[in-house]
């Protein structure tokens, strides 16, 4: 057997489901929204929770570059700004320098005391929570721009 036979042997040729499309990130990520809305307390799993919520986005945008300079390459930055503030967030919470805080029926995400800049600085969870929705409908301006209907005409030939 040579090398080239080798090679060839290792190419997966694997053909994608329809669950692997933009719409379908739209959709879970909502549902995970959703559900990151419903959980917020004074705890670390909402903490631990965007982290995870966050990653796959995060990943996600890592993995492309858009062939069209322009406004395709303005969504994608923004989505890695977005999805990298909240997956720093999350990490910081897994860090200790951010808590969660109950204070008169309302949560906040809370600056630690010991650390070194913003000590005992107070944001509303809602806010963020609400902010956090500004990705799901990236999820959603991804679809709309990137599954045209030509795309699935050549996508379902092939």
């Amino acid at each position: 057997m040579n090398r080239e036979t080798k090679i060839e042997k290792m190419i997966v040729d694997d053909k994608p489901t329809k669950f692997a499309s933009l719409g379908w990130r739209c959709i879970y990520t909502t549902i995970c929204w959703l559900i990151l809305g419903n959980t917020i307390s004074a705890d670390r799993s909402f903490l631990v929770s965007l982290f995870i919520f966050s990653m796959p986005l995060f990943m996600d945008y890592l993995k492309f570059i858009p062939v069209r300079k322009g406004w395709r390459m303005a969504i994608r930055k923004l989505g890695i700004i977005l999805s990298g503030t909240w997956l720093s967030i999350g990490l910081l919470g897994l860090f200790d320098i951010i808590r969660m805080c109950g204070i008169d029926d309302e949560v906040f995400f809370q600056v630690s005391n010991n650390f070194i800049v913003l000590k005992g600085y107070l944001v509303a969870a809602k806010h963020i929570w609400c902010l956090i929705g500004v990705s799901v409908f990236f999820t959603l301006i991804d679809y709309v721009a990137y599954e045209k209907p030509m795309y699935k005409k050549i996508k379902n030939k092939s």
